[in-house]
């Protein structure tokens, strides 16, 4: 067993040095047969935080050129988002599909991509067994186009923002962006209300206001819920919400020549359900691993 094997092996996989000893002992020093050993301990030791609920993490994001990369990797604690090995081996997985053809989205494309000797999906199951909890790429958003972009990622790595558009400046996309991730539109324009969302606002508003709306003309009935709804619907909409670095702003009046044509807002652990635990129950529950 030499030191060169043992170091490439520790290099390629991530590995302590007490397991790529182990892992070359047990398979007659081959490099190949102990990467593969590895997986199989690795995915032995992630299999028992697989079913852990993972709401914790960062959100990655890398631009090169005209493509640009946003990812949420998830972990079990906010502790980990600041775990040097998580971030490291965070960052190299946002690269490797910035560097690859995998579209939007395509997360099982994304498992199947190389990363230091392995596929992403392993690479993520060794991060497991070596930071101790369960790591995952939960959603990434991959655009390479000749659009304009700008993008925002929030100092405490939890919300991350990406806005495209023709004829934009990059201050204004920058500005814009910076909004997205404290307003939290839900569409660009108006245009992009579905008639199913009109609808379900409507029979809420008619809801809502029927004490109010009692006894008055259909038409005035008919005025006011469209003005609830208007109103309700406009406060999600990016273009009609007024710009938060000058309120006397709507953010549509910063387009100028140009136009924006969508835009990207990614949330740390949005629509989790995250299980509350007592924290001396936890520390209990890990020593029992």
């Amino acid at each position: 067993m030499s030191i060169e094997k043992i170091k490439k092996l520790r290099e390629m996989t991530g590995a302590g040095m007490l397991d790529v000893k182990k892992a070359l002992e047990a398979s007659d020093d081959d490099i190949d047969a102990a990467v593969e050993w590895l997986r199989v301990n690795g995915i032995s030791k992630a299999a028992k935080k697989a079913d852990r609920i993972a709401a914790e993490g960062s959100i990655f994001i890398e631009k090169e050129g005209n493509k640009i990369v946003m990812a949420e990797i998830n972990a079990e604690t906010d502790f980990v988002s600041t775990n040097e090995k998580f971030i490291e081996g965070s960052k190299k997985i946002v690269h490797a599909i910035l560097k690859s053809s995998v579209k939007t989205d395509d997360v099982n494309g994304v498992l199947s991509l190389d990363l230091d000797g392995t596929t992403i999906e392993h690479y993520l199951i060794n991060m497991t067994a070596t930071i101790g909890e369960k790591i995952s790429l939960r959603r990434f958003v991959s655009l390479e186009n000749d659009e304009n972009k700008g993008f925002y990622k929030h100092a405490n790595g939890k919300i991350g923002s990406i806005i495209t558009g023709v004829n934009i400046n990059e201050e204004i996309l920058r500005d814009v962006s910076m909004h997205i991730a404290a307003m939290s539109p839900e569409f660009l324009s108006k245009d992009d209300i579905s008639a199913e969302i009109i609808e379900h606002e409507t029979q809420l508003a008619n809801e809502e206001l029927a004490e109010q709306l009692e006894g008055k003309p259909e038409n005035i009935k008919e005025n006011i819920i469209k003005g609830k709804v208007n109103k309700v619907l406009s406060s999600n909409v990016l273009l009609e919400q007024p710009f938060v670095k000058d309120p006397n702003k709507k953010v549509k009046d910063l387009t100028g020549d140009g136009h924006f044509t969508s835009f990207f807002r990614f949330e740390v652990g949005e629509g989790i359900d995250k299980k509350e635990e007592n924290f001396a129950e936890e520390v209990a529950k890990q020593m029992n691993v």
